[in-house]
Formats: C-alpha cells, structure tokens, sequence
C-alpha cells in the first residue's frame, strides 16, 4: 500500500483499494480523508484531489532536473516543510523556492524543475487537477 489518496485504478492493488472497483479512473479513498486533508479538501473541492499523492522526502532526498509532460499545472500543499528543502526552477535550476507549510502552490510542471531536501523530512500533497480546476479556483478565466 502506498501514501496515495486517489491511485489510478490501473497503479492499484484492488484488495488494498476495493473503492476502485468502480469504473471511475481516480476516485478520492476516504480513509485519507480525515485531519489536515479533509479540512483542505473542503475549503478547496474534492475534485481539485482528483489526481493526488503524498510524497515524501527524507533528508538527502533529491530529484533531478526534468519536465512533466502529463500536466502542466500542479499544485503542491505542503504538510511538513522545512527552509532546507528547495524547489528549483529554469534552464539552469537557477530559482530556488522554500515552501511554507499551510499554503498552496501552483507549479508550472512544464518548466524544467528539480527538488533537493537538506532538511528534515518534507512531505507535500501533490495533485494535478487540470487547468479548468484550477482557474475555477483562482476565479479567472485564464484563457489559455
């Protein structure tokens, strides 16, 4: 079993994650939804969490410079953060970004990016809710 609230149903072990059984691709499993993730859930939508995992990085953890081509824009929430695990951004990883705990973040996943962890364990929410998700949430109309 992995720290994955929504696994795609081909990812997925289905007696580890019977809910899948459904004919949904993703689909929110509620024992993930309780604490932080459930009050998060309700300010934002669960289906902003239609796509989602947890990542975690321990000390030393490093993920080396690359695109996502999947989707362009994610949002990272972090849960456990420290100023020694960076998100590094550009050509050259040259933009690095601490994130704050309690605060979410939109990723242009499409940018070559990067993260290293010289800090204690991080652990971030990651989904990627698609665009529409997204500007619903900002309220704009990003017309892109």
């Amino acid at each position: 079993e992995k720290h994955i609230p929504i696994p795609p149903i081909f990812a997925a072990n289905l007696k580890l994650f019977p809910e899948l059984n459904d004919d949904l691709p993703f689909k929110l499993q509620h024992r993930y939804k309780f604490g932080y993730f459930e009050n998060i859930c309700n300010i934002l939508g669960e289906n902003v969490f239609c796509r989602s995992r947890i990542t975690v990085h321990d000390t030393g953890a490093k993920i080396k410079k690359h695109i996502d081509d999947s989707q362009a824009l994610r949002l990272h929430i972090p849960i456990v953060s420290n100023n020694k695990s960076k998100f590094l951004f550009g050509e050259n990883l040259e933009r690095e970004y601490s994130f704050k705990a309690g605060s979410v973040y939109i990723i242009n996943a499409s940018i070559p990016h990067a993260t290293v962890n010289n800090g204690p364990t991080r652990v971030h929410i990651i989904s990627d809710p698609g665009l529409d998700k997204i500007a619903e949430l900002l309220k704009v109309n990003l017309n892109v």
